[in-house]
């Protein structure tokens, strides 16, 4: 995370107007997946839709891409999100419109499943969906005590995570 405030404030500081402007719609476009955040209502549950969509093709890559693009999505999601957070002039709120931390679940849910089912049909695809839709508007302990005590891009990521591993952890059970 230190990382991710040594660049926001290099960004802050050292650049021009005209490029904080475009960081600035960068992130808020990387931060809100691609805009789809910015959908009036359930949000969240489009934000994932649209992860579900995009790790269709995704599974076809061979696991070691896989794996390097899961750690440029949560690098890329949590700077994204720290900037967002600038421009909106809020670091501690946890911002509807904010997506990319569903569509890093999402996506580390599809990487890790893959260890337990071989090749993923529809139906793993529609469990991952619903399983992770549970856990993120339910938030049962200790996902509700990330949501509510850790903020900014830190936490915003953090209980998606583990939202995702508890949905993860279904799965396992339901499909071993």
């Amino acid at each position: 995370m230190r990382t991710v405030n040594s660049i926001s404030k290099f960004v802050l500081k050292k650049t021009p107007n005209r490029i904080k402007k475009v960081c600035f719609f960068i992130s808020s476009f990387i931060a809100t997946g691609c805009f789809v955040g910015k959908i009036k209502y359930v949000p969240g549950t489009f934000g994932s839709l649209l992860a579900i969509l995009l790790s269709i093709p995704f599974v076809k890559l061979s696991m070691s891409i896989q794996i390097i693009i899961l750690g440029f999505l949560l690098t890329i999601g949590a700077l994204s999100t720290h900037l967002y957070l600038i421009k909106i002039k809020d670091l501690l709120k946890d911002p509807k419109e904010v997506v990319i931390d569903e569509i890093f679940a999402i996506f580390m849910i599809v990487v890790l499943s893959q260890f337990i089912v071989q090749k993923l049909e529809w139906n793993h695809f529609l469990s991952i969906f619903v399983l992770f839709r549970l856990f993120d508007i339910s938030k049962p302990y200790p996902i509700s005590y990330i949501d509510k005590n850790i903020h900014g891009a830190k936490g915003i990521m953090l209980d998606d995570i583990l939202a995702g591993f508890a949905s993860l952890l279904i799965f396992i059970i339901a499909y071993s």
